[in-house]
């Protein structure tokens, strides 16, 4: 079940969405709105993440986490433009349908779980994770290779293995995989390397 915070996120950048289609905001306002969505939600993402270790506050992340968290967070930015270039494209005045434009922020809006699958695995670096695989239909090579190992959550990330990350062979579009906190024995060696 999504977080609220993944639904308020969601709520805002459908709304941005199709507030710039219909033609009640322009370009400015709606790159502004979307990076302002960003900017509140991933470090709510992250907080989610990490509290499962204990951690209650941004100012308890070390500068590790700050870094990709900040990281993370902007390197969203890039994509607000030609977003927003594809939604003047196809809106409402120009006979463009609204469904589509929808389906790519639930695409971007996934995101947010990977911050928040990010955030679990650098905070919580001695935890040991499983990786379980989502209730999707398909799956790809790197979550099905992953499924049920176990490793430290520090491991996880030092391999760049992270549900619904890009750099995944499904680039987390759709992913529905996750790290879930357990007792049983670490797999020997390491994780594969992500072919995404």
């Amino acid at each position: 079940m999504p977080s609220s915070g993944f639904a308020n996120f969601r709520a805002s950048m459908r709304s941005a969405v199709r507030a710039l289609w219909a033609g009640i905001w322009g370009d400015s306002e709606f790159i502004g709105a979307m990076g302002s969505d960003i900017e509140r939600a991933y470090p709510k993402a992250w907080l989610e993440g990490a509290s499962v270790s204990g951690i209650k506050s941004l100012d308890e992340l070390t500068i590790e986490e700050q870094n990709a968290l900040r990281e993370a967070t902007y390197a969203q930015f890039a994509y607000i433009p030609p977003f927003a270039d594809d939604i003047v494209a196809n809106s409402k005045a120009n006979g463009g349908k609204l469904a589509p434009l929808l389906k790519r922020v639930d695409l971007w809006v996934n995101g947010y779980n990977s911050i928040v699958a990010q955030a679990k695995t650098m905070s919580c670096g001695d935890l040991k994770y499983r990786w379980t695989l989502g209730p999707t239909l398909e799956k790809c090579d790197d979550c099905l290779k992953y499924n049920g190992r176990v490793y430290r959550g520090s491991v996880w990330a030092k391999y760049g293995a992270i549900p619904r990350s890009k750099s995944l062979a499904c680039h987390g579009y759709n992913c529905l995989c996750a790290l879930e906190p357990t007792d049983a024995p670490v797999t020997p060696g390491r994780p594969p390397a992500p072919t995404g």
